[in-house]
């Protein structure tokens, strides 16, 4: 039984993953278009990138949550469907 519940985890978050990959997307297409045609908006993000953080706000966040993240929790379930 427990291998079950380890198994659709592990199907959730082959899910949760793709869900993330879709929403990265359409994140980048109206960020586009807002640069495009806003120009306060590309003045905002210019200055977001110049804060105290090291990186720009929309280049490595995006991808660390849509990958990185559910790619470390379909590791630990992997490694709980063959370690249990």
């Amino acid at each position: 039984m427990l291998k079950v519940i380890v198994f659709l985890g592990f199907c959730i978050t082959i899910i949760w993953a793709y869900v993330q990959d879709r929403v990265k997307h359409v994140f980048y297409v109206i960020n586009k278009r807002c640069i495009d045609n806003l120009p306060e908006y590309k003045v905002s993000i210019d200055e977001f990138g110049n804060g105290r953080w090291p990186f720009r706000i929309s280049a490595p966040v995006v991808p660390l949550l849509t990958y990185v993240v559910p790619g470390l929790v379909g590791l630990v379930w992997i490694f709980l469907l063959f370690f249990l």
